[in-house]
């Protein structure tokens, strides 16, 4: 049986085949709230992912395990892991990418014990598309 459900994140319609002994059960349909598509549920595996990688090294630098030897390298990689979360958002939202601004990576840097609240402002640099 194909059921129809939207989508937890974007709301689209998701197209799900459920086993008929599954609706044997006594509710089968419990379940279709945390339906994910799969362009929403990639994005959310990837977010995690640099979410993880970004915790990590703001972590590192928040418990002084970075030497100032070391900083320049880990600017570096805190770069690009914003990058490629700006990317992924970007890909996502069908949206261009935002200017690069460096005040999100000296806050970082600064004050890493606060890396979820400062990545927390990276979707508002997005910005959507007006129509003319």
């Amino acid at each position: 049986m194909i059921v129809d459900a939207p989508c937890k994140f974007c709301k689209r319609v998701v197209h799900v085949e459920v086993d008929d002994d599954y609706t044997k059960l006594h509710d089968p349909f419990k379940l279709m709230h945390l339906l994910a598509c799969n362009k929403c549920g990639d994005y959310m595996v990837a977010r995690g992912h640099l979410f993880d990688k970004v915790k990590k090294t703001c972590m590192r630098l928040f418990a002084g395990q970075v030497g100032k030897d070391d900083l320049p390298k880990t600017r570096e990689h805190l770069t690009a892991l914003i990058q490629r979360y700006m990317r992924l958002i970007a890909d996502h939202r069908d949206l261009p990418m935002p200017d690069w601004d460096n005040a999100l990576l000296d806050d970082l840097m600064s004050k890493p014990g606060n890396y979820s609240l400062i990545l927390a402002m990276v979707p508002r640099m997005f910005s959507q598309p007006t129509l003319v």
